[in-house]
């Protein structure tokens, strides 16, 4: 049960599942060697006369030098077993690059492999006692690819032995206002800051002498796994996003079943289904689809659903810190009461009448459940888009197929939706084909909707048009060696070119099911009967 924990604890408990591996990268860590004989302590014979004169002011000042130098190395000092323990106690693997001399040269890029295949970053920041120059080079290069194809969720800690980390935050960001393309947010007096998907932490190792307002960001070593578990759940504490990490540790936690499942004893059958096919190269995506389900299965059958049940909910209302929630300038309401509602939806609410349950979806809702003033629409038409558009992570060329919308770009823009079965979108003879398309007209914020679309900075609200009078052939062809219409990009879009050389934009692809549902509409259509027959017949038929 969940009632008595509060919703980070629930975030947390999930991120930990999730994480799996930490990099950290420091010249100076050490494992403690414990089969090491411990030094005698007993009285030792005095190394130099006790009556050898004081020394020199010069002898004073090069010991108080070498003494403070000791005290840096110490602070800059990390205690590998300790750190790998603290990740190890939540099921974490952690990794430790020792850097040394002959590293400096590659380190940049070997640092970016190690990242891009770990959860969590821990970066000195003194490496070779370069004064950060190394560590900022690693972040400028990391944020590079990651600003350019945003493909990862990352968080990195800078955990230095540095007494300044007020400057060591003030470095990073000079760096971060190079990146004109996303803008950076700072928190926790500029020791926290964001950048697009990344997420910059600066921490003290133990040991390190720091002023008294900076005292809060000493993490011993022990407690270094629980503090940035704590940062990676701040970056993803979320119902919905909850679900997905959970998901997705369901996933590499079942990976062995899966590989069990699609064994390579299921070769030879394989290929003697591609060699059946009328069609083999259909047997590709079959597999694919095949995966697509067996993953799945997994997701409903440990019931990732659960992971946003009512206990959840309730926690994540109770986050909020509100004791009433105000739809309207007519109904607010009670924790209790917003929770009923959400159990039982607003038709069941005796707060509302079945007249404006059936009208809710025009309220503000969302703005309630945040609680906050600004302008909420988009965030409702962004979940939308969200549902009906399949998302698009750029390792591939659009390509035209059923459920694609294009745009035509002119004064007045046009879009189109591309009908056409997705068996028949592949074109073997390298011949032109037709292509149907509907139209999608724009509408206003109070007319009747059925898909949503992003298109310069702005979300767009249309209306498929599933009469058969109002479909509309365009004619492609592929390119050489090639069985599919695919788009070319252009100033960071991707265009297709019909036979005539008009250019579409491509906005996107609606979800298999939205596409097929628009599709059956209108073959409804196209297949109605019309018929003469007695009109006192047919008033019977209908009315009764």
């Amino acid at each position: 049960m969940t009632q008595n924990i509060s919703f980070f604890g629930i975030s947390k408990r999930i991120a930990e599942d999730f994480l799996q591996t930490v990099i950290i990268i420091d010249d100076g860590a050490d494992y403690p060697d414990k089969t090491s004989p411990k030094p005698h302590v007993g009285l030792q014979p005095p190394q130099e006369s006790p009556l050898k004169s004081p020394p020199s002011d010069d002898q004073s000042s090069s010991h108080m030098e070498q003494s403070k130098e000791d005290e840096e190395d110490i602070s800059h000092r990390l205690d590998a077993k300790a750190v790998m323990d603290s990740f190890a106690r939540k099921g974490i693997l952690c990794s430790v690059f020792l850097v040394d001399e002959a590293d400096r040269e590659s380190l940049s890029e070997t640092a970016y492999s190690l990242a891009s295949c770990s959860d969590i970053v821990v970066l000195d920041w003194s490496l070779q006692k370069d004064d950060g120059e190394k560590a900022l080079e690693i972040i400028q290069n990391f944020l590079k690819q990651t600003l350019s194809e945003p493909t990862q969720l990352r968080l990195i800690a800078v955990y230095s032995g540095t007494p300044d980390i007020h400057k060591i935050s003030d470095k990073i960001k000079e760096v971060l206002n190079t990146f004109k393309s996303a803008e950076f947010f700072e928190s926790d007096d500029g020791f926290t800051l964001e950048i697009g998907y990344t997420k910059i932490v600066v921490f003290a190792k133990k040991g390190t002498m720091v002023i008294k307002d900076h005292e809060s960001r000493i993490v011993s070593f022990e407690e270094l796994a629980d503090k940035l578990t704590d940062e990676f759940a701040m970056m993803t504490s979320g119902l919905v996003s909850n679900v997905v990490l959970k998901s997705l540790a369901q996933v590499r936690k079942n990976t062995p079943k899966i590989l069990k499942n699609f064994s390579k004893g299921l070769d030879a059958p394989y290929l003697t289904h591609r060699a059946l096919l009328s069609t083999p190269d259909d047997a590709k995506e079959h597999l694919v689809h095949l995966v697509a389900e067996e993953l799945q299965a997994i997701l409903e059958e440990a019931q990732i659903g659960e992971t946003v049940n009512m206990d959840v909910i309730e926690a994540w209302i109770k986050s909020k810190n509100q004791t009433d929630f105000q739809l309207d300038d007519t109904l607010t309401f009670s924790q209790d009461e917003l929770l009923s509602l959400l159990k039982n939806g607003f038709k069941e609410s005796n707060k509302i009448s079945k007249n404006q349950a059936k009208k809710a979806h025009k309220k503000p809702i969302t703005k309630m459940f945040l609680g906050e003033e600004k302008e909420t629409q988009f965030l409702d038409e962004r979940f939308s888009l969200f549902t009906i558009m399949r998302s698009y992570y750029k390792q591939h060329r659009p390509r035209l197929t059923l459920g694609t919308i294009l745009k035509v770009e002119s004064e007045t823009p046009e879009f189109w939706l591309c009908i056409q079965p997705r068996c028949d979108c592949v074109v073997r003879d390298k011949s032109s084909r037709a292509f149907p398309f509907l139209p999608l007209l724009i509408k206003g914020d109070n007319s009747k909707f059925d898909t949503v679309l992003f298109d310069e900075n702005k979300y767009i609200r249309t209306q498929s048009v599933t009469n058969p009078f109002e479909i509309k052939l365009i004619h492609f062809k592929p390119s050489a060696n090639e069985e599919i219409i695919t788009a070319k990009e252009e100033n960071d879009s991707y265009y297709f070119k019909d036979t005539e050389n008009n250019k579409y934009k491509w906005m996107g692809e609606l979800r298999f099911e939205h596409a097929q549902r628009i599709s059956n509409e209108f073959a409804a259509n196209i297949s109605r009967v019309g018929l003469d027959e007695s009109e006192w017949l047919r008033l019977w038929k209908t009315k009764g």
